[in-house]
């Protein structure tokens, strides 16, 4: 399992599973 965490324009933190 790979995880990855990317910032979006909204200024939030999203963690992609």
């Amino acid at each position: 399992m790979k995880m990855e965490v990317t910032q979006n324009n909204k200024g939030g933190l999203s963690v992609l599973l």
